[in-house]
């Protein structure tokens, strides 16, 4: 409210009463403002405890395994592998590293159901779907996709598969 409209001696009221309102919307302004503060805070808490909690399952999950490999003993009557030459070895090295056609050049692992996408690349079904659900380019050129859908691709399928037996039965 203009002050020029009010008399001199009403002066003091309108500004006690101007105050009195403004120290209340403050008041409620500031509780609005610490019960923010307060949800967050307690969000932020349960989130880390939750973090903990994973945490220390995912140690234990470790620890665990950790222990199965320190008393494994090998089985009764079994005999060490033979010392194989160093050229065996990196041909069998070889057999075990999977092709680069069958690597996803998205997770950088062989992947388990490869799909073909608009830029007419290979990749493992789920991470491409996640890719395409917040991006529209392709992941190994960055070129808008003009068709985002994603095709199986059956034959790379095969050829993983057929790879994955013959590196399980050397």
């Amino acid at each position: 409210f203009p002050l020029s409209r009010v008399p001199p001696d009403g002066m003091a009221y309108a500004l006690k009463d101007h105050d009195s309102r403004l120290v209340k919307m403050l008041a409620e302004h500031d509780e609005s403002i610490t019960e923010m503060l307060e949800r967050r805070d307690k969000g932020m808490r349960e989130h880390a405890a939750s973090e903990a909690v994973a945490l220390e399952d995912a140690r234990r999950s470790w620890r665990r395994r950790l222990r199965r490999a320190q008393d494994w003993k090998p089985r009764r009557g079994a005999r060490a592998p033979e010392p194989a030459s160093s050229a065996s070895a990196q041909a069998l090295a070889l057999e075990l590293e999977p092709p680069a056609d069958f690597i996803c050049p998205i997770t950088a692992e062989a992947m388990r159901d490869p799909v073909m996408a608009g830029d007419g690349h290979a990749y493992e079904r789920i991470a491409i779907e996640r890719w395409l659900a917040i991006r529209s380019t392709s992941p190994l050129t960055g070129k808008a996709l003009e068709n985002t859908g994603v095709f199986p691709n059956h034959m790379l399928r095969r050829q993983i598969r057929e790879w994955q037996e013959r590196s399980r039965s050397t």
